[in-house]
């Protein structure tokens, strides 16, 4: 198994105990696996050396820097001054080139219970927040929880640039590990009690998303049905509420997961082909669906039901696939979505290359502007056929279309409803839509 990225939360515990908490239960979720040491101003000894050998280990620090100082070593250090401990947990840091983030709390932030500092480490706390606020520049002070989670959710993509380098930080820690011995048998339980736990909530989060990653595609065609125009936003929310987590971090969350599902060696087939939905990559969903079909046929006995939910999620991602390629103007996937003979709209049995004449002209038609409404946000349906290797799928849009042609004086707009039906077959390896119609249900044309 990978090992997850330690990343060091540097707090004050007494007044952030909790906010520490809320971030780091939002890097488990992220992936990471969050450090920390609790400092209350009892402890006996120095315990800076102890923070060094934890920052070392540690790709990155974040530091909430809330109102209170927090305790200090007995006396000064000789690099830095009279620091706190918290504060010198991310000066030693800064000075090793670790990555730092810092979190700036302003004066409303709900801290915990806790009793007011003298005003002489109060000064020594506003100082520091004065250096760090002159080092960022531009900043932003979180005033909740809420602010605060979503900022540890939108370093998302700095914090995967630490996972470079995973196989020789794991040397690293085994080194540090055997090292640590020295420091007594009670810090060493202390540690295994805190890996057991967080290896236990990884765990629950990986099966809490591997569910996500399953049920994603149904969720989004439930939604197509009943939220077309908010469908994106309306999929996570009813799909968190389906697994009991907040929405907003399961936005964040899932397509990073799904991407790594996708190449991870004890992922199922069919979880790799909804890991490829989510990152909209139809074509690979679609033949990796298809392949499940098959192993699902070939299984003693055979897995009907898991062909059939297999065989509907390659027909969905065939049709996305169709509608991103139309929205693109890549005519030529948009073509090569289509068998080389096709029942087409009316016309009868039409090869590719009229297809591709007739969706050429259209566009011409269309150069002025052109804006489709809602396709591919529609509702699609799938249904049986006679034929076991053909399905229908059915979806619904509104249109708004701009067009001026040569006979014009003036552009015109369409606009109205329609249905559209495609039977979709599967051809080998791959689906090919072999009849397509069109009903328009209402419309209306303005000068």
């Amino acid at each position: 198994m990978t090992p997850r990225p330690p990343i060091f939360i540097s707090a004050v515990s007494k007044e952030l105990k909790s906010a520490r908490q809320l971030v780091a239960n939002t890097l488990i979720f992220l992936g990471y696996q969050p450090v920390w040491q609790d400092i209350f101003g009892t402890e006996s000894g120095d315990l800076r050396g102890l923070l060094r050998k934890q920052i070392d280990q540690c790709k990155g620090v974040v530091q909430l820097v809330g109102q209170s100082c927090g305790a200090e070593p007995s006396t000064p250090d000789e690099e830095f001054g009279r620091v706190s401990y918290t504060q010198y947990e991310a000066l030693y840091a800064r000075q090793r080139g670790k990555k730092i983030w810092y979190l700036l709390l302003d004066e409303n932030f709900a801290a915990d219970p806790h009793e007011s500092e003298p005003d002489e480490k109060r000064g020594l706390q506003t100082a520091y927040r004065e250096r760090v606020q002159a080092d960022m520049h531009l900043y932003h002070p979180l005033n909740n929880h809420e602010a605060l989670e979503n900022r540890i959710l939108k370093l998302r993509d700095e914090l995967a640039r630490l996972r470079r380098g995973v196989k020789q930080w794991a040397i690293a820690v085994a080194v540090l590990l055997v090292l640590s011995v020295g420091l007594g048998v009670g810090l060493l339980q202390r540690q295994q009690r805190t890996e057991q736990a967080v290896t236990a909530i990884n765990e629950k989060m990986d099966k809490v998303l591997r569910q996500g990653v399953i049920k994603y595609a149904d969720v989004e065609t439930q939604m197509r049905l009943e939220h077309p125009n908010d469908l994106e936003e309306r999929t996570y929310v009813e799909l968190a509420k389906q697994l009991g987590v907040d929405w907003k971090v399961l936005r964040e969350t899932l397509p990073g997961f799904a991407e790594q599902l996708k190449h991870a060696p004890n992922a199922t087939t069919y979880e790799r082909a909804n890991a490829a939905f989510i990152g909209k990559a139809y074509a690979e969903a679609e033949r990796l669906a298809l392949k499940v079909v098959d192993e699902a046929q070939k299984a003693s006995p055979p897995l009907i039901g898991d062909a059939a939910k297999a065989f509907n999620l390659a027909v969905v991602a065939h049709v996305l696939l169709t509608l991103n390629a139309f929205e693109k103007r890549d005519i030529d996937q948009f073509v090569g979505c289509f068998a080389d003979h096709v029942d087409y709209q009316g016309f009868g049995d039409k090869d590719r290359a009229f297809i591709r004449k007739d969706i050429e002209d259209g566009f011409k038609i269309l150069s002025f502007t052109f804006k489709l409404t809602g396709p591919i946000n529609a509702p699609i349906s799938v249904y049986d056929t006679d034929q076991p290797d053909v399905k229908r799928a059915v979806f619904n849009y509104d249109f708004v279309q701009n067009f001026k042609t040569s006979t014009q004086s003036r552009p015109a707009t369409q606009s109205g409803s329609s249905t559209t039906v495609w039977l979709i077959q599967r051809q080998g390896s791959l689906l090919q839509i072999i009849s397509t119609a069109v009903q328009i249900h209402s419309s209306s044309l303005r000068w």
